[in-house]
């Protein structure tokens, strides 16, 4: 009995045997049957679908940087554009607050050069249709404009100079309230993209869609392009300054050289001791 088992284990080795060997032929014949080729087949599938994982997650991760790169460079150029707006502002309020000062004395020049009625009323004469007119615009009676004919002088200030003058008032304020609202929009802004950072291209669109004042954006543009020209100065004096270190330095580098050449060249130009002794003759060195 114990033979038997013996001899039936010994078939089912030699078939094992048998079948690995039929299974390696076949895979070295490129068949697609045999155990080994779907291990290997199965095997090969999985990791060819994690490395395309792999690749995918990777170029995700790559995407997701270069976004937040963009968003970051984009928040800077905003940052930079509300610094210069704000510079631009403030030097359109000073120049607005300058020009109502001298138009507001102005305007009391004009006042004080009126035509005056006995009762303390000052009156303008038009120099169109020659009535008068008092401070509100209003044309005056009958009998006021006799009185005002009677003390009008040619040196008095006229209707259309009052106007004039308090029209010029009238822009000058406007122009500062919507300096001071433009301001006030960008500073919420600001403040926004410090606290929202993600909402840059909202903002951003929102800043490009907006009017700016004229004077402003003139001291804006002013302001940004000398800003340019300071980074080129910067950049090429950086240049230059590169040129020089790494001319120094060249120089630093070849001076052991450059002193080897002088010391050669320096024997060189030296006479040979020894050509120039005579040597003596066996004669005279005996006598």
């Amino acid at each position: 009995m114990v033979d038997d088992w013996d001899e039936r284990a010994g078939e089912i080795k030699r078939d094992n045997l048998r079948q690995n060997i039929d299974d390696l032929n076949n895979e070295v014949a490129g068949r697609d049957t045999g155990r080994i080729k779907r291990f290997v087949q199965s095997e090969a599938i999985g990791s060819k679908a994690a490395s395309q994982d792999d690749d995918a997650d990777f170029v995700m991760n790559l995407a997701s940087q270069i976004l937040t790169e963009q968003q970051q460079r984009r928040i800077e150029r905003l940052q930079r554009q509300f610094e210069l707006y704000d510079q631009a502002t403030t030097l359109a309020l000073q120049e607005i607050d300058e020009e109502i000062a001298l138009a507001e004395t102005e305007y009391r020049r004009i006042q004080d050069n009126a035509t005056v009625l006995q009762d303390g009323r000052r009156v303008y004469r038009d120099e169109t249709s020659g009535h008068f007119y008092d401070e509100q615009d209003q044309r005056v009676s009958s009998e006021d404009e006799i009185e005002a004919s009677a003390n009008y002088s040619r040196d008095d200030s006229s209707r259309q100079a009052l106007r004039s003058a308090d029209m010029r008032l009238d822009d000058l304020h406007k122009e500062r309230k919507d300096v001071i609202d433009f301001q006030e929009k960008q500073n919420e802004r600001e403040l926004r993209l410090k606290d929202h950072p993600e909402e840059v291209d909202e903002i951003e669109q929102e800043m490009n869609n907006s009017p700016v004042p004229d004077r402003v954006r003139k001291h804006h543009d002013q302001l940004a392009s000398s800003a340019d020209q300071e980074i080129k100065a910067e950049a090429s004096t950086s240049v230059a300054k590169n040129e020089i270190e790494g001319s120094i330095e060249s120089e630093i580098a070849l001076m052991p050289a450059f002193r080897h050449a002088a010391a050669v060249e320096q024997v060189s130009q030296q006479p040979d001791i020894q050509k120039d002794i005579t040597p003596a003759s066996p004669g005279m060195a005996l006598g």
